[in-house]
Formats: structure tokens, sequence, C-alpha cells
């Protein structure tokens, strides 16, 4: 019943989220019901839904997201799930479409299906878009959902694809599906097309840099690692009151553990 680790309900780019952590909860660690509030370091670890949620038209900017889930735990979810709409409310004039930069998104690497859940990186649906950009993105038992819902396909995740309004560049993909494009974009041909574009500068990699065990995680590239060499995405120049730090990796990590002296994942 929406018992999440943090819900924000139509909050405004007024309010200033940074520096939050949601550890072991049972639902979402954090969701977006609307609203344009802008968020940076973010930490949803060990909970038990999507680590990230968002639905009503959410459109905020956002950098240096890290989530990881409980390894081998079947009631994790999907990294994140995002709705454009609300229950099928195609024609809204306005559905989501938030912009992450610098997220490192760790599944479960869980596969089953028990109780209903699936283990998808992400999840679009109801019309929602997206641009995730310089982000590691491993461990989750299923690829890339976009669903192609009826009543019409302008209206839907799948075209927001196709009109640029979810896009996937300069990521870093480990052990996601099957570790193949194909695996990843989980049966859709186009999203398949766009991994393999050199152009949008996706990778597949079985050396991520970071690493992770039952017990320990590991967050911080190992020097001269992918996520420290690897090409990127220009960081966007936006005039909503957020300023994108500048930050030369890939994922939600340098060579500085941000989650240190605050956080239960210290």
């Amino acid at each position: 019943n929406e018992i999440n680790g943090l819900t924000m309900g139509g909050v405004g780019t007024g309010t200033k989220i940074h520096h939050i952590e949601v550890y072991g909860n049972d639902d979402d660690g954090f969701e977006w019901f609307g609203g344009t509030v802008n968020t940076s370091y973010l930490a949803s670890i060990l909970n038990q839904d999507d680590a990230f949620d968002w639905d009503f038209g959410w459109r905020g900017e956002n950098q240096f997201w890290v989530a990881v889930q409980e390894q081998g735990f079947d009631l994790s979810n999907r990294g994140f799930e995002g709705d454009g709409t609300h229950n099928g409310n195609y024609t809204a004039p306005i559905f989501s479409m938030p912009r992450i930069f610098n997220m490192t998104l760790i599944g479960s690497t869980a596969s089953g299906t028990a109780n209903g859940t699936d283990h998808h990186a992400m999840f679009f649906t109801e019309n929602s878009g997206g641009h995730i950009h310089n982000s590691i993105i491993m461990g989750f038992g299923q690829g890339v959902n976009i669903v192609n819902d009826p009543p019409s396909p302008a209206e839907n995740s799948r075209s927001r694809l196709a009109a640029g309004d979810l896009t996937f560049k300069h990521n870093i993909w480990s052990n996601v599906a099957d570790g193949t494009t194909a695996g990843i974009s989980f049966g859709h041909a186009a999203l398949q097309t766009y991994l393999e574009d050199a152009d949008n500068g996706n990778e597949i990699s079985t050396t991520p840099g970071i690493g992770l065990t039952a017990s320990q995680f590991t967050l911080i590239p190992a020097a001269a690692s992918l996520p420290l060499t690897k090409s990127r995405s220009p960081l966007p120049d936006v005039n909503n009151g957020f300023t994108y730090e500048t930050a030369d990796f890939i994922g939600a990590f340098g060579t500085t553990n941000w989650l240190k002296g605050w956080s239960a994942a210290d």
C-alpha cells in the first residue's frame, strides 16, 4: 500500500532532496508521484520491492543514485519502475520523463517470479519516458521491459523510445539477463538495435570494475577499470535550480565513497 521509504507527492523544485538513504524497507526505496523535484546522492539499499519508482508525470533532474538489492532474494523486484501517467491515462498532457546521470543499479541476480515479482533491471509503462546516462546496471535476472500497451502506438513507452523521450546512453551493462543485447532488451527489437548502436555508447562487460559477494559490496571502481576510462555523455545544462556536478566516471562513484560517515551502508 505504497509504504515506500520516501514517498514524494507533487513535490516541486523548491524542495532540496539529497543524501537520503532507505535501508531494508519492505516496499519501494523511493517513489515519486508527479512533481518536478530534483535529487542527488540517493541510496536504496537492501529494499524488498523496486529500488526506485515513479508515476503521475514526474520530471526531475537527478545525479548520483545507488541501489543494491540483497543477493539471491527473490522478493526484491525491479531496479526501477517507470510509470508515465496512471491507470491507463495515456492522453495525459504530461508523462514522466526524469533524467538520471551517474547511477549504480545492482540487482539481486534472482530470476524467479515468487509472489508475482519480476526482476527486470528497468520497467517502463503507461507512456513513461526517461533518460538514463553514464550509469552501471548489473545483476538482474531480466532486462529492460518497455511495455507496448494499447490503445494507441503513439501513447506508450515503446513510442517514447522512438521519439527520443526514452534514452540509454554511455552505460555499462553487466550480468543482466543472459548478458546479450537481445536479453537486455527483453525481446524488443528496436531497443536491441538502439543498444547495439555505437553512437549510443552502451557497453556489455563481465568486468564492470565493481563487485559484490553475499556479505559485501564494493562500489568504488578499481583503478583503470571501465567506469573510470569509458566515454561519457555530456552533462546537461539545465535551468530549474539543479546543477549537475562534474563526474569523470560512469556510475555513482569515482574514487570517493560518498556513503561514508552518514549511512547505514557505510
